[in-house]
């Protein structure tokens, strides 16, 4: 990866991570999980992520508990239900990996 790619990559994850309190040390990463982690981002803030939750829902426990809701994007406003944050959807990721049975695919 060329080193201005990834300084961009570190920066907009940085920003991210600094505003939801995510703990993960972006310098000592290796290109292939640095680009990952930043395609993720893109993936969130670009609301292809196919789940959402009910606004007011505690996120972990309906994790948990598979209730995740599989949303479009006129369901989002109509519905009160909210796309995941960037955090969140680290977490899905790495539940989904643990329990394949439980979440499909991930993103649209």
């Amino acid at each position: 990866m060329k080193q201005a790619a990834r300084d961009s990559f570190i920066k907009q994850l940085t920003q991210v991570c600094n505003q939801e309190g995510i703990k993960i040390d972006l310098l000592s990463l290796p290109d292939k999980e640095l680009k990952g982690l930043y395609l993720k981002l893109q993936l969130v803030k670009s609301h292809r992520c196919v789940y959402g939750i009910s606004k007011g829902k505690d996120f972990e426990k309906t994790l948990k508990e598979g209730k995740l809701q599989f949303i479009s994007f006129s369901d989002t406003y109509k519905y009160g239900v909210r796309p995941l944050t960037f955090k969140e959807y680290l977490m899905l990721c790495e539940y989904a990996e643990q329990y394949p049975d439980k979440y499909g695919r991930l993103y649209k």
